[in-house]
């Protein structure tokens, strides 16, 4: 194993070049702007890069894009009052039907 400089010992896909003034790493190939995947990475990132512009151009408040309030759909149902519900024609119906034998039992006996 032979060390190259500070760091240590070249990674895969390192090629030595001799300048004149000393060792230098290879450059890497330029990547052709016509490759499909090559496009893919570079519309990815401008993507991604425009979605944080705007996303940073939203103010903090969290009321969206153009400032507004947004009324909660159904806020008036969030009254305790209304929270729970009134009995059925049933239900009242049933508890009518129990206290009329009730008062017939307690004429009864």
């Amino acid at each position: 194993m032979t060390y190259f400089c500070r760091r240590g010992v070249l990674r895969a896909g390192e090629d030595l070049v001799f300048t004149g003034k000393g060792l230098t790493k290879a450059r890497e190939p330029v990547p052709d702007p016509a490759d499909p995947e090559v496009m893919y990475e570079k519309l990815s990132k401008e993507f991604k890069s425009t979605i944080v512009k705007k996303q940073n151009r939203l103010p903090k408040s969290g009321k969206g894009k153009f400032n507004i309030t947004v009324p909660e759909p159904f806020d008036f149902l969030k009254n305790p009052e209304r929270l729970y519900k009134s009995p059925t024609i049933r239900q009242k119906r049933l508890d009518a039907d129990l206290q009329a034998r009730q008062v017939e039992e307690e004429m009864n006996i």
